[in-house]
Formats: C-alpha cells, structure tokens, sequence
C-alpha cells in the first residue's frame, strides 16, 4: 500500500504544474458537480475513443492479411503443410509473447501513448519490409520471415498490450454511467477487431494467393495485398496522432514486472521465506517461456519427439501455474518492494488461474482457424465463377458471427436471461457457454473433415492455396463444397464473445492499476502465444497426420485434441473461477492518475505532496 498527501487542489487535478495538462473530460467536469445529459456525440466512445478504434480496426486488417497469407506464401516458397502452419502458429505466438515487453516499456518507461507511438511506428518498418519481400522479382523468403516473425510480431505486441487499456483509460469512474461504458467499450473494441479481419479475410487473403484478373496477375497478389495492409498501418499511426489533444494520459507506474519477478524468486529460493508451492510456481514460470522457446525451435527443426517435448513442457507451465496461484499466502513475509507491494503482487497472481484455464481451454480450438481448418478448407471446392477463393477467407463467418452476436447478445439473450434469473449473467455462465459452443464446432469440423476425405477428388483442378506437388501445383480439390466449412467457423466466432472479452474485462477490472498494462500483456500471451505453443506442437508431433495431402492424413484428430481441450476445460473453469475472491477497486487511485502527464512517475508525482489530504492508492 502506498500513502500519498495530496492537496485538494492536485486531486482535482488544478495544482500548479510545470507541464502542461493533455485535454482530458475530467478536467472539463467536477464528478461532484451534476452532470447535464450529453449528445451522442459527446460521449467518450464517440469523442476520444473513436480514435483508438479506428486504429485497433486498421491494424487487425494488417494483422489478419499477413497471418492469413502466410501459410500460402510459404507453400509456394516450397514450405510443407505442417511445417508451413507451425510457422504461421510461431508468428502469432511471438506476435503475443512481445505482448510482454509492450507492457514492460509502458509501465517502467514511456507510459502506454508513448510506447503504443513507439511501436507503431516498428510496425509500420516490418510492414514495409514485407511489401519489398513480396515483389515478384525479389520474393526473399529469409527477409520475408524477418519482416513478420521479428519485426510485425514486435510492433503488434506493443500496441496490443497497451492500445485496449488506453481505450479504458479514458473513462472517468467517478461519473456515475461511466463504469457500464468502459465494460461496453470493450466489447466495441473487440467488434472492430473483427470488422479489420473481416476485411483481411474477405478479400485480401485471396488477392494475397489468387490476384485479382485481370488487374492484378496471380503473380502479384501477394504484394498487392501486402501494400494495401501497409497503407492502413500507416494511416493507423497517423490517425492514433490526430486523437492526441483529446487523449487522457496516466502516469508511469514504476517497475512492476521486476517487482513481480522478485517476488517469484523469493518465495522459491531467498532463505526464510522459500516454500515447495513458492518452487513449483518458480518451475511453473520457467516451463512457460522454455516452452515458448521450444516451440520457435521445433517450428524449424520438425522432429516429432521435438514436438511431443515442447507439449509436455507447455502443460507443466499450465498446471504449476494454475495451481500454484489458487491462494497466493506464500507471497507472505516478502518485503515490499519500490513499485510493486506484496498486496499488489498478489492480487494480480489471483488473476493467474482464471487466465490459464479460461485461455487454453478455448484457444486451441480458435487457433484451428488459421491452420487446420485452413487446410481443410484449401482442399475442398473453392471454385467461385472463373476463379478460387482463399481458404482463409473462410475466417470472414468468425468476423460476422461477433459482429452480428454481439448487440444480439448483450442486447438481447443476456437482459432476457437477467430477467429471468433476476441476477446479472455471470463471468462463469458466458465462459461455460462459449466452451460448449466450442466443442460443437470442433464436433462438427471432423465430421466435415471426414466426409471430405471420403469424397471424389476433382481432377486437374488444384487449390491456389494448397501446398505444391511435384508438378509445381496445388493439390487437386475434393467434390464438396467449401461452403459448408462456414459454420465452424461461425460457431468459434459466437464462443469467441463470450470469452476473449469477458477474460479481458476481468484482468482490467481485477489487478491494480499500477499492474494493468503488465496483466493485460499476460493474458494477450497466455492466448496468443502460449496457445499457439500447443497448436504449433501438436503440428510438428502430428505431422504424419497432417500431410501435404490431406487425403492421406486424419486432419480430425486435431479437432478431437481442441475439442477435448474444452470439455476438460469446463469443470476446470468452473472450479478455478469458485476458488476466485472478486476485488473491487474504488478508483481514487485512478482518479488522481487520469490527470497525470503520459511519462510523468511516480517520483514526480511525490513532487506534488502537500500536506493538507491524504489519499490511500489501493
């Protein structure tokens, strides 16, 4: 606990400063004064945050045109279907393992603006790189790679860790209606991620492996696409910018993940507080990035043993983890340290469990779209007119499902069952429910795959986005339709609401405001990259399953794997989430950080203590 005074001047924010204020709607009205009712207009959404969606959409649409392309662009450098999707399965890992460092540099260094600036503009470098990859003439697969798994993947793990709380930043919890606003915010934020990637998959991921005849030959597509994704990056940038004046800005919060990191290391070894379950946590920390390691190495060097290693260590990370942090008393005894007290410490280790099982019970299954169900869809009738569809494209019934879900759910199906059960829906009955939705489609894509494989192959007519065969084309299509694979892809989109949101308004509105960039990086990794561990793995160590070939392969054991997944997660999730103490943060620690300059610290704000108020940030 930190005890600050505070004149009642600085906490309104109306002290004497050496810098200037950034404009902010706090400034402009006194929670105590009685709030006038605001024109749609004026609505925070609508005024600041419309800016930081406009960016979030435009750098999904990047995102997606590069992670769905990528499977095709390798098959045609010459990659196999396995090792081709644990490459595409390595991107988004390290493209969320960065996620990390994003939080790290905002809460030690830059504060979120200035890091989301920073790294956008890394971004933007990666994504130039790959256009000049992608020309015809040049086509360097090395300098390609470079371009996404090094520099693409540290931009995005920069601005994801930071761009959602920077959106939730901006809402004042002292005017009465701005909580229920931020909680909207963030399923608002979620739906223009999928309007980016309904963008991406429905129409540049096929320009990436087909062209566009007759303007564009086939040829070029891929630096097509790529050039037009790098267009919306830079506008991104530029419009994040333009919202600058309008932007509340929090301070630096200090070091929280060395805090965090001490913390670990002392309840595992330092003489006079070490403890078995302080150890295993330790253990736990480590198999989770040796894990993360061994994945970037097996996606390169693709021995099977290489694959079933990197699994097992991925599942001692997920168990130690999710055991270890029920109750975090081992932390007890430890000494306060500068930017992280053991309370704080602790509140956001209680989040650690839900995080794990909530994530990794759903997100290999989600991960299944941009690999195997990819497959599947490449080897089955994509003919539309005179050309083929991308099998990517077929991510564009996700896109939709959550556009379309979302008001139809919080709008309609949650008020009709509070009404019925005469209490809110609960975090428990949105995640079980979205699990459930889960292991349908995972049912319903082996059924697909079976009956695919059990199919007339079309003679002569080859998938642009199936791997090559010895005659330099795509493996020949099966006679069934593709359509079909729409509904898959549709139902892990309306499970995709009733999870990934939910987790993310958890870790926000759970952990301590000095530890929210560094909690909402963890999440972004245990889904992003530490599910793509599993999903990389599983390909390497299956690969005699997933063959260039699909028809003599069993594509559904994968399924089978993703699905069992989430029916293990159920009462896994259901036990972790009783066992959880909910917190609830009054926000006077937040009330006096949302007048704070981006970059100002802790250190500096001590330079504002007066001695006529104290204020207790919890």
């Amino acid at each position: 606990m930190v005890s600050v005074k505070l004149s009642s001047q600085e906490l309104s924010g109306q002290g004497d400063k050496t810098t200037p204020q950034p404009v902010s709607y706090q400034e402009k009205t006194s929670p105590e004064q009685a709030q006038p009712e605001q024109k749609w207009y004026q609505s925070t959404l609508i005024r600041v945050c419309s800016f930081i969606l406009i960016v979030e959409a435009c750098e999904r649409l990047c995102y997606y045109t590069f992670s769905g392309s990528q499977k095709a662009f390798l098959q045609q450098a010459g990659y196999s279907n396995f090792q081709s999707s644990s490459i595409n399965a390595v991107f988004s890992m390290l493209s969320y393992v960065t996620t990390i460092l994003g939080g790290f540099v905002a809460d030690s260094y830059l504060g979120r603006y200035k890091t989301i600036v920073l790294f956008s503009f890394i971004y933007v470098v990666g994504v130039c790189v790959t256009v000049v990859t992608s020309i015809p003439s040049i086509m360097n697969v090395q300098l390609y790679l470079v371009g996404t798994l090094m520099l693409v993947s540290l931009g995005t793990g920069g601005i994801k860790a930071n761009i959602n709380n920077f959106g939730a930043d901006q809402y004042d919890l002292r005017i009465p209606g701005e909580q229920a606003e931020q909680e909207r915010f963030f399923s608002y934020f979620y739906m223009v991620i999928n309007i980016g990637a309904a963008v991406a998959y429905g129409y540049l991921v096929t320009l990436a492996s087909s062209g566009h005849p007759p303007g564009i030959p086939k040829e070029y597509g891929f630096m097509s696409a790529y050039s037009i994704a790098a267009c919306c990056m830079i506008i991104a940038v530029a419009v994040f910018l333009l919202g600058t004046p309008r932007y509340t800005k929090k301070l630096v919060e200090g070091n929280s993940l060395g805090g965090l990191a001490y913390y670990i290391w002392a309840c595992a070894f330092k003489s006079g507080q070490r403890s078995l379950k302080g150890f295993l946590s330790f253990v736990g920390w480590i198999c989770l990035w040796l894990s993360i390691i061994m994945a970037l190495v097996q996606a390169f060097i693709t021995y099977e043993w290489l694959g079933f290693l990197t699994l097992g260590i991925g599942a001692i990370a997920v168990i130690l983890l999710a055991g270890c942090h029920f109750r975090n008393d081992h932390l007890d005894g430890c000494e306060d340290q500068t930017f992280l007290t053991v309370k704080d410490a602790k509140m956001f280790l209680d989040t650690v469990p839900i995080i794990m099982v909530g994530n990794m019970a759903f997100q290999c299954a989600y991960n299944t779209m941009m690999n195997v169900l990819m497959s599947q869809a490449c080897q089955m009738d994509l003919r539309v007119g005179g050309g083929q569809i991308n099998g990517a494209f077929f991510n564009i019934a996700d896109c939709f499902a959550i556009i379309i879900f979302t008001p139809v759910l919080e709008k309609g199906l949650y008020p009709l069952l509070e009404m019925v059960q005469h209490k809110p829906v609960s975090r428990t009955q949105k995640l079980v429910g979205g699990l459930v939705i889960t292991v349908a489609a995972m049912a319903i894509a082996a059924v697909l795959e079976i009956t695919r494989r059990s199919a007339d192959v079309l003679e002569g007519v080859s998938s642009d986005c199936a791997p090559l065969t010895e005659e330099g084309l795509g493996v020949y299509m099966s006679n069934q339709a593709a359509w079909w694979i729409f509904i898959p892809f549709g139902l892990i989109g309306i499970a995709e609401i009733m999870v990934n949101p939910v987790l993310y308004f958890f870790t926000y509105t759970q952990t301590p405001f000095n530890t929210r960039s560094l909690a909402m990086a963890f999440v972004l990794m245990v889904q992003g990259s530490l599910s793509n561990v599993f999903s990389s793995a599983f390909s390497t160590a299956l690969q005699r399953y997933y063959t260039d070939d699909l028809n003599d392969g069993h594509l559904e054991y994968f399924y089978y794997l993703a699905g069992s997944m989430a029916v293990v997660g159920i009462p896994a999730y259901i036990l972790t989430d009783r066992q959880f103490i909910e917190k609830k943060f009054d926000g006077r620690g937040d009330d006096r950080l949302a007048n704070a300059n981006d970059g100002e610290s802790i250190v500096e704000l001590c330079g504002h203590i007066s001695a006529e108020d104290k204020v207790v940030l919890v």
